[in-house]
């Protein structure tokens, strides 16, 4: 409302001075129609411009900055004309900036992993409309992998042993399969949280891990490696023969887009439409895949990540302590 004001009070000041004359007090009075009426357009015009609403759009740091502006500018430029909405791509520092100003109410729409999003729905009530499809599939797994020679043939066995994490964050790399071992009442000897995935299998196939946890993708049609262990089959020839999958993980709900809590439910559904339109687009399509690998959207609801939701509650006990 300060722009209002400020535009109709810089008006009347004007007015008030070209008034002051007495000698053009009847010219005054014969241009007073035309001068409300100016007086009228531009609050009309002030209240339009602070009123229309521009929606920020968060898209996950996960890929070079350049690549991602470009390809967000180009997405927040087709849901503009497709919804005549107005939106503006917002590229975070990183992950747990999305996180926040979904808090401080920032945050309108985010591209966002699917550990960022539990806590911006537990936290601040953001709530997952659509979910990410890659090879085919809007869900994937983890998988416990082990050391042939470890003596592991079920997760009890992997009581009072060493067993590899990636982060504390990972939903394939600890969150699910550390509920499962909590499940069974299992107690490892030894966490050790390797970070990435291959480092995870490394240490698996040294032996300074007796098991670890880490993404599952299925054979290939030949029945070539395609989970992780497929990072270091150049390294090592060996290693479908010495680091073995012990058990899989249920399925995991792929990464959502997920909306704030105060954002209209009618317009929601204009921007869902809106991108499962421009995804099926031969650029569309080109760019979700430059950007995420992401093939295609399916709907979703929040009580589709409750296994998630699950999971995150035995693995990680402070929100607070993650976000700052």
């Amino acid at each position: 409302m300060k722009i209002i004001f400020t535009t109709l009070g810089a008006l009347l000041l004007l007015l008030s001075c070209s008034s002051s004359e007495k000698g053009n007090i009847v010219e005054q009075d014969a241009a007073a129609p035309e001068t409300e009426a100016v007086a009228k357009t531009a609050e009309k015009d002030a209240v339009k411009e602070a009123e229309e609403k521009v929606y920020n759009f968060y898209f996950t740091p996960s890929v070079r900055e350049d690549l991602l502006r470009t390809n967000a500018v180009k997405i927040a430029t087709f849901l503009s004309e497709e919804t005549g909405m107005k939106f503006l791509p917002v590229i975070p520092e990183g992950y747990n900036e999305v996180i926040k100003d979904f808090g401080n109410k920032k945050a309108d729409i985010a591209m966002i992993n699917s550990f960022g999003y539990i806590i911006a729905s537990e936290k601040f009530q953001a709530h997952a409309k659509l979910r990410s499809v890659r090879q085919g599939k809007s869900t994937y797994k983890g998988q416990i992998i082990v050391h042939k020679g470890a003596g592991i043939n079920s997760l009890k066995d992997i009581h009072n042993k060493k067993i590899a994490f990636t982060n504390k964050t990972s939903t394939s790399g600890y969150l699910l399969p550390n509920q499962m071992l909590s499940k069974e009442g299992v107690r490892p000897q030894q966490e050790i949280f390797a970070q990435k995935h291959h480092e995870v299998v490394e240490l698996v196939y040294s032996g300074k891990a007796d098991a670890g946890a880490t993404f599952y993708s299925p054979p290939g049609e030949n029945g070539e490696l395609n989970d992780a262990r497929a990072q270091l089959l150049t390294k090592y020839p060996d290693i479908a023969e010495k680091v073995l999958i012990l058990t899989l993980t249920d399925p995991i709900p792929n990464d959502p887009i997920v909306f704030n809590d105060n954002f209209p439910e009618d317009k929601i559904h204009k921007v869902v439409l809106a991108l499962r339109k421009f995804i099926i687009s031969p650029e569309g399509k080109s760019i979700f895949f430059e950007m995420y690998g992401i093939e295609d959207f399916v709907k979703c609801t929040d009580n589709d990540y409750d296994l998630l939701k699950d999971a995150v509650a035995v693995g990680v006990k402070d929100f607070d302590a993650y976000l700052n």
